[in-house]
Formats: structure tokens, C-alpha cells, sequence
């Protein structure tokens, strides 16, 4: 079955009333069409100066049942100049994107309407891609341009590597068993790389820049046994894309953006989080051992069926000089040995000389590079932290806080509670806040609303008061575990997931 192509200007989806670009994926081949043996030997389309190539790429965003986060993704993420053209990923086939998307303002966006739903389907680019830089990213991630940009430049002096931001590692997990092999000995383990600062992961969903062509190999040349693995159970698409890119250059890490960039980013709230469900980093340990041996990048009994010359996985080295916000990953960029002029796009040679003078600088001037950061962080999540969906700001704690307590206790006393707690804020009426699980106590509403988000996970109780609580020495709850009548309210919240339990008291 081939793919049709029904294009914008030639057909209209009369089930969405709109123009549109309408994908129809063909279902799951039983054979690769391309091998992994001729994906390493074949030659990447080079980037030709003076074109689009080496001054825009294409953003595809990944999204599933998030418009409001995807809104703001976009509205960010279509201002950067270094954005071509944005792709969304669109495999909700019984609904529709609102209006907001499907003609988003900045002219940049394209849907592609997918009739099969699966991870596959983030590096299933059917219409092809306009330039041969692309970006891959989730719709709850943003990066300010300025950080994509620097990481585009990366790409491009290497593009037959993966540019990532978010890196992982796999561990080693020794097998004692004595009726194995040597090669059959160990198994790999999913996991971060603080411990041990070496890497060999880097995943597409948080931001990474791919060669157009390795979008093609995946579809084409990915074992089947992984492919139909992702389609099954929506997990470890970044991992195969990674280990992909890895054994086509025989065994190298991915390459990593720049440490101020990697510590760029902004999660977009949401309560409802599609990767971490329940055995989610079971299945990932299964995915780093198995996909490496069916990649030729780990000996094992399928690296000994698929055939392929083994290539082992090389780890890279994560954090070369711990005061310095540049020199990160494998092969880091020195931006001293680059000539801004060696660039055709003014845009990135402004960027080249100001990241050069960023890294000369040292003791108290390396500050400047840290405001710097900050404030182009913080201009990138503007929107979302406005609209509350910054976590632990004070938006986001009277948006999914206060009101989720509003909204889940039935009892009116208990709204009224916690209306006065929210009035509170803006300034009127005398309120106190107990943290009763990490014993702290909040003077003032304004107070707990600045006050950073609890610890761990699980239900954290919180005490309100009108006037002066019991229990104030030292800022401290020690006795508030039982109330007296002062207390006008108790209740027990998740921030996870914002499930409340609530009772109003006097």
C-alpha cells in the first residue's frame, strides 16, 4: 500500500470542515525495507551554505490531548527565527485541534493528521521535512530560541550525530547466573547520569536536533521487533532513535547541547503526565539492553541473531569543569575555536560572538552568563507561567492548589474556607497556613503562596488559621498535628495529582 498524500490545496476534510493536510500511514510493514548494514554506509545530504538549511530547521511537535500547553508551545516556539516551520503530530483521531492551532497566528504551524496511533509516528515525517536540520520536542517543553539556536549550531558542524539536551545513561547490571556466556552476562538498567557524569542517551521527547534523512532510516531500517515493540506500548521511541543514530556512527554517544542550554528548559504543567505511568522504568531497562543488542551495540543473544557487526555503545563523558556553563557531553564545544564569519546567517553570528565572549568570562563575571539565562528563561515561559502552568510559582499553587481544594470539597463551609484563603492573597482578611507534613508554618497567605512546593510525593496536610495560631514558636507546627478550635480548616492534598481531602473545623 502506498501513502497518499491528499494536499491543502487539493482536497478538503469535510470531517473537520477545514483545509488540511491529511496523512493516511500505511499499515506496519513485516520486513525492513532498508538494513542497518547499508544505513552505516550511507551518506548524509550535506549542508550547502547560503541556503535554508544553514539558517532555519523544521520544529515537530509530539502531542497528545494537550491543547493548552501545545497553544503556548506554539505561540513560544513559532517567535524564534531559527523556526522554518512547525509540524504538529496530530494522532487523536477523535478529535480535532481547535481553531488556535489549526490556524495559529504565526503562519508557521502544519498539522499532520496520522490515522495510526503510535510513537513511531514522531519521526514519520510522510510529507517531508523543508529543511534538513529538524527539532523534535514535546508539547509540555519549552527552550528559548536563543538556546535552540546555539544547539542548531552544533548540529550543524556535526550533523551525522543526534544534538540532544536531555541526557541518560545505561547502567551495567552484572548477571552471577552460571549458565551464561560472557557476552550473555550482563544487562543494561535505564538510568540518570548524576552519579556516574557519563552518558550515552539523549532523548528527542525534551528537544534534540536530527538530519532529516535518520527520520527516513527509522521507518525504513529499525528492526521490526523494536518498531512493533513502540507501536505496542507507547514507550522508548527517544530510546530507539538515539541507540539508531548511535550505531550508525559505529558506537558514538549522542552529542549535548551546552550546559546554560540543557538548563534552559521549562516543563509546561499538566496533571495528567502520558510517560510515567506504572512500570514505566521497568520497561525502559528492557528497552536499553534489548534495543542495543538488536542495534549492534551490546553482545547478547539478539545482537547474535540480527547479524550485525557489533559496535559497542561508547559512553560519553557528561561534565568536563564543574564552574563552567559551557563544555558539556561528548566532544563539547569550544565556541573560542569558531568563526562567527564561517556562518552565512547574521542571526548566528551574533550569537557565536556573544556565546565566545559568555565563555572568557571568569570569577564574578561568570554571573552575567547566569543572568542571562535567567532572563531568557523566563521570558520563554511567560505565557505559561501566567496562565499557571509553571509549577511551584504562585500561579500555578493558586490555580491547581487553592482551587482544585475549591473545587473537590462539596462542603460550602470548606469553600468558604478556602475563599478566605484566597482573598487573603490579594490582601485582605488574617490567615495563617500549617504545612503539618514538613512542620512549617506560613505568617501570611501571600507567604505559603511564594513558598516552595512540598517534598516528595504522596498527601501533604495543610492547617488554616484566622488570627494567631497555637503553635507559632520559631515558625515551627509542633503541635498543630491537633487542631483546637482556632483552626478554620484542614486539608490533605497530592500535589501530584491534586486529589484533596477537606473538612471545615469552626
Amino acid at each position: 500500500m502506498q501513502v497518499q498524500i491528499l494536499h491543502e490545496d487539493e482536497q478538503k476534510d469535510t470531517h473537520r470542515n477545514v483545509n488540511v493536510s491529511l496523512i493516511v500511514v500505511p499499515p506496519l510493514q513485516p520486513q525492513t525495507i532498508l538494513t542497518i548494514t547499508k544505513a552505516r554506509s550511507h551518506k548524509l545530504t550535506p549542508i550547502s551554505p547560503n541556503t535554508i538549511d544553514d539558517t532555519q530547521y523544521t520544529l515537530r511537535i509530539n502531542t497528545w490531548r494537550r491543547n493548552e500547553q501545545l497553544i503556548i508551545s506554539l505561540n513560544h516556539h513559532s517567535k524564534c527565527e531559527g523556526v522554518h516551520e512547525i509540524q504538529v503530530i496530530w494522532c487523536d483521531t477523535e478529535n480535532s485541534p481547535p481553531t488556535e492551532i489549526l490556524h495559529h497566528s504565526s503562519g508557521k504551524v502544519k498539522i499532520e493528521f496520522h490515522e495510526v496511533n503510535s510513537l513511531n509516528e514522531r519521526f514519520n515525517a510522510v510529507e517531508g521535512t523543508p529543511t534538513l536540520g529538524v527539532l523534535s520536542l514535546d508539547d509540555d517543553v519549552l527552550r528559548p530560541c536563543d538556546a535552540l539556536d546555539a544547539a542548531f549550531v552544533r548540529w550543524m558542524r556535526h550533523p551525522e550525530r543526534i544534538v540532544g539536551f536531555d541526557a541518560r545513561m545505561h547502567h551495567v547490571i552484572e548477571n552471577n547466573s552460571t549458565n551464561t556466556s560472557p557476552a550473555d552476562s550482563t544487562r543494561w538498567k535505564y538510568g540518570f547520569v548524576e552519579k556516574s557524569n557519563e552518558y550515552s542517551i539523549t532523548l528527542p521527547s525534551k528537544a534534540a536536533f536530527i538530519h532529516r534523512e535518520y527520520l527516513d532510516i527509522y521507518t525504513k531500517a529499525l528492526p521490526r521487533s523494536i518498531y512493533r515493540y513502540v507501536a505496542d506500548n507507547f514507550q522508548c521511541e527517544d530510546i530507539a532513535m538515539s541507540y539508531l543514530v548511535s550505531s550508525v556512527t559505529l558506537g558514538k554517544p549522542p552529542l549535548i547541547a551546552d550546559y546554560w542550554a540543557v538548563n534552559s528548559f521549562t516543563t509546561i504543567y499538566s496533571r495528567e503526565n502520558i510517560s510515567w505511568k506504572h512500570g514505566h522504568l521497568n520497561q525502559r531497562d528492557g528497552c536499553v539492553t534489548d534495543f542495543a543488542e538488536l542495534l549492534g551495540l551490546k553482545e547478547g543473544p539478539k545482537a547474535k541473531e540480527s547479524g550485525l557487526e557489533l559496535y559497542p555503545l561508547q559512553p560519553g563523558k557528561m561534565l568536563h569543569n564543574a564552574n563552567s556553563f559551557f563544555g558539556y557531553g561528548s566532544e563539547p564545544e569550544d565556541w573560542m575555536s569558531v568563526d562567527p564569519l564561517s556562518l552565512s546567517c547574521p542571526r548566528l553570528q551574533l550569537l557565536v560572538k556573544e556565546l565566545q565572549r559568555l565563555q572568557s568570562l571568569t570569577g564574578r563575571e561568570m554571573r552575567q552568563t547566569e543572568e542571562w539565562l535567567v532572563a531568557m528563561k523566563t521570558d520563554a515561559s511567560a505565557e505559561a507561567k501566567a496562565a499557571g502552568l509553571v509549577k511551584g510559582s504562585a500561579e500555578w499553587k493558586l490555580r491547581w492548589w487553592w482551587n482544585c481544594m475549591i473545587d473537590l470539597n462539596t462542603d460550602e463551609r470548606s469553600r468558604d474556607c478556602f475563599a478566605d484563603a484566597q482573598s487573603f492573597v490579594s490582601g485582605e482578611g488574617s490567615f495563617f497556613v500549617c504545612d503539618i507534613t514538613e512542620s512549617q508554618l506560613h505568617y501570611s497567605g501571600s507567604e505559603w503562596v511564594a513558598a516552595s512546593p512540598p517534598k516528595g510525593t504522596g498527601l501533604h496536610e495543610y492547617v488554616a488559621y484566622r488570627g494567631d495560631p497555637p503553635c507559632s514558636a520559631n515558625g515551627q507546627c509542633l503541635g498543630c498535628s491537633s487542631p483546637t478550635e482556632e483552626v478554620v480548616c484542614s486539608v490533605k492534598i497530592n500535589p501530584e495529582d491534586c486529589s484533596v481531602e477537606g473538612r471545615h473545623i469552626a
